[in-house]
Formats: structure tokens, sequence, C-alpha cells
């Protein structure tokens, strides 16, 4: 009698593909930037379940992160339009995490890149030709390195006919919420106030280099529209690339909270967690290498060189 009611109230056993989804969740959280460290320690639920099926059906775990733009116009935080070093460490940390879940899983993941350069293009002073000539550089990164594991999609792929502004326009028709709505969730959401806050100040340091005659109060008003243009655009492109890969695990270069949808995931160790390739040089120091604007890495004495005479890093040692 008691047998029995112990295994009728036992919970049931936890399944060979839980604890694989389990081990897998582990490892991405082993990258996790989020919003507050000390108070952001769970990974989200739907995460978990994301993994979980696709080890049911046996597939290999789907990533997409939404990224690799362009680099940005301010020299005093990258060294030229060029991808780099930092690009390079970027695309490896990824490659290196789906390698990792290869180890626990035989199927494997991969993870989309998708660029979302030519979504704002015109807001962070970048033409659509050198977002162009950025990609291209991106791909035979991948191609040179042998990030197997990594591919590449734009919403070219979605608007195969469209360049440009209407390009922007339609997406923005398409997949877009109003500015109103975008305003009202930064002011009333901890992502939203962070991912305003991020942006605005990336977009408030570049126009007081880029534009030199305007004050910090005009550069601050300027930035502030340009900041939520920035936002609505990238959900509008996130939107379209979850209805591309419905399934997928959403990673973000941008540090969230333990309860989003995305997972942030820091590409190159930074003492900023908001810092990405693409707004920073890679220096090269004893510790490993590290992210750091431009005119940080020149004041502590980083001297620029080159790797395999294409990508440009700075070098720090004792």
């Amino acid at each position: 009698m008691l047998a029995t009611l112990i295994q009728e109230f036992s919970p049931p056993p936890v399944s060979a593909a839980t604890e694989t989804a389990k081990a897998i969740v582990q490892t991405l959280q082993g990258h996790a930037n989020y919003l507050s460290p000390s108070l952001d320690n769970q990974p989200g639920a739907c995460r978990l379940r994301q993994v979980l099926g696709f080890i049911e059906r046996r597939q290999p775990i789907e990533m997409v992160i939404l990224g690799f733009p362009a680099k940005s116009p301010n020299r005093q935080k990258t060294f030229s339009e060029h991808a780099d070093l930092g690009e390079v460490e970027g695309l490896r940390t990824l490659n290196s995490l789906c390698e990792n879940i290869s180890k626990i899983y035989a199927p494997g993941a991969r993870v989309s890149i998708c660029s979302d350069g030519h979504i704002f293009a015109d807001l962070v002073h970048v033409t659509d030709a050198s977002i162009d000539r950025f990609q291209k550089e991106i791909e035979k990164i991948i191609a040179r390195f042998n990030f197997d594991c990594l591919t590449t999609f734009s919403a070219r792929s979605i608007y195969p006919r469209l360049r440009g502004q209407a390009l922007r326009e339609q997406m923005v028709t398409d997949f877009a919420e109003s500015l109103a709505s975008i305003q009202q969730e930064c002011r009333d959401t901890e992502d939203g106030r962070g991912l305003f806050n991020g942006i605005h100040r990336f977009l408030f340091e570049d126009d007081l280099v880029l534009f030199p005659s305007l004050s910090r109060t005009q550069a601050r008003e300027r930035s502030k529209k340009r900041a939520y243009q920035v936002i609505q655009r990238s959900q509008a492109f996130s939107r379209l690339v979850e209805a591309h890969f419905p399934n997928a695990v959403r990673l973000s270069i941008h540090p969230h909270t333990a309860a989003s949808e995305k997972l942030g995931i820091q590409l190159v160790p930074s003492d900023n967690r908001w810092a990405t390739p693409w707004h920073n040089v890679l220096v090269m120091t004893d510790g490993g290498p590290r992210l750091m604007p431009r005119h940080q890495a020149e004041s502590l004495g980083a001297k620029l060189s080159f790797f395999e005479n294409q990508f440009a890093f700075f070098e720090m040692r004792k």
C-alpha cells in the first residue's frame, strides 16, 4: 500500500530530452548579458521550451541574432568603415557557442546573423553602399575562418526588389508599431528603458563628433528623436525575422532582463555591457581581447596592428 502511494505521488522521471535541453540552455546562460546581473540569474522558461522543441524533432538548435550592421562612422570609436578583428572575434564567439552545443547534442546548432544595417542606415549616418561592403566583408570572414555554424540573412531576402528608403518604408508599413507605442514602452518597461538609454547614448556620442557645431543640448534632443525611430525599425525588423524564423531561439547584442524573450549575448569582453564590435575597436591585452572606443585604446597607449595584414586591432601588452 505504501509503495503504491509513493509511486502515485512521485514526480514523473525527467526525460533525456529535457536534461539535454537544460544543458543547452545552461551553455547559453554562460554567455548571458543581463541588464541587472545581480538580479537576473534565472533562464527564461521560453528558451527551455524552444530548445526542447528542436530536440524532440531531432533538428539542429536554430538561433537568430540581429546585428553586424556596419561600422560606426564615429572615428573616436572605430578605426575605419571596414570589418576588423572585432567582428572576427564576435563571429567566433557565436560559432564557438554552436560548437559547444554540438558536444551536448549531436545535431548541433546554428546561428543566422540577421543584418539590420539597411534598416536604419539613414538614422545612423551610414550609406547603403557602405553597408553593402560591410556585409560582404562579414560573409568573407565567415568563409575565411570556417565559421560553418553561421549564415547570414537580411531584409533584402524578403524584399528583393526594394532598396534604400523604399525598403525601410515598406518594412515599417508591414511590421512596425507606432512611435507613440514605442515611446510608451520605453517609459513603462525595464527592457524598453534600457534599450532607449543605450541607443540614445550611442547616437548622442556620435552626433557630438560628426556634427561639432551642435551644442550638447541640441545633440541630445536630435538624437532622442532618432533613438525612438531606431527602436521602431529595429522592432519591425525583429518581427520580420520572427516571421521568417518562427521557432528560433532569439539572441540579442543588447543586455536584457532574464524574463525577456531575447537572451542578451556579450560578443566580446568589455567593461561596457552595451559594447559591440561595430561601435569599438578590439584591443589585445595580456588578459585577452577586449572592446573599447578607439580614443580610449589610444589614450592607454595601445598600438595599431593588423592580423593577416587585413583585420585592424590595437595591442596593449605589459
